[in-house]
């Protein structure tokens, strides 16, 4: 069982946003470079359908956090939000996806923002029902399916403090409140 650092990288009105998500490959079954292209695919690509134009993905940057001595695997893209709807509510807020874990507490939860909110996809920081249920047949379904579970890879939450102990993801889900971007000044992140 290896463990990688995926940093997804993109843009906004000029403003990086990043998040750090865990993936465990059992048998080593995916190289650094096949996991960020199996992600750009499965992640990224599905993402971007409920982004606004305006929000462009760069970059995936794949590290094995067991073999810290090698240089991580960086894949450049250029994938923009797929949305018809290209305006987009204030720039610094964000879709929030909700990971869950078997375990129960502080712990076992993680979080990914994913700017480039659509203008029709909230109303009062909320989003609308229909909006959910869109976002949940297109992207969170699919992120299940290839991502939670028994899955290989499979996307696990990282223990908080110096723990080194990974806790694979059992679901995904949107929150249907409206994030605000965080993390100092570099964007957002997990």
């Amino acid at each position: 069982m290896a463990a990688h650092r995926v940093v997804l990288s993109g843009l906004n009105f000029g403003q990086l946003h990043q998040n750090v998500l865990h993936f465990i490959v059992d048998n080593n079954a995916q190289t650094p470079a096949q996991l960020a292209a199996d992600v750009k695919t499965n992640w990224i690509d599905k993402v971007s359908l409920q982004q606004s134009s305006s929000y462009r993905w760069t970059n995936i940057l794949v590290q094995n956090l067991d073999e810290p001595g090698v240089a991580p695997f960086s894949l450049v893209i250029d994938r923009l939000g797929q949305s018809f709807n290209s305006l987009q509510i204030a720039s610094f807020e964000c879709y929030v996806l909700k990971f869950q874990t078997a375990r129960a507490g502080r712990h076992g939860r993680g979080r990914s923002y994913l700017g480039g909110v659509i203008f029709d996809a909230a109303q009062a920081g909320i989003c609308t029902t229909s909006f959910q249920a869109t976002f949940k047949t297109q992207i969170t379904d699919h992120l299940n399916a290839v991502y939670a579970g028994d899955n290989n890879p499979r996307l696990a939450v990282r223990a908080h403090g110096d723990s080194i102990e990974f806790e694979p993801v059992t679901s995904i889900q949107l929150r249907p409140v409206i994030g605000v971007q965080r993390r100092r000044n570099i964007g957002v992140g997990v």
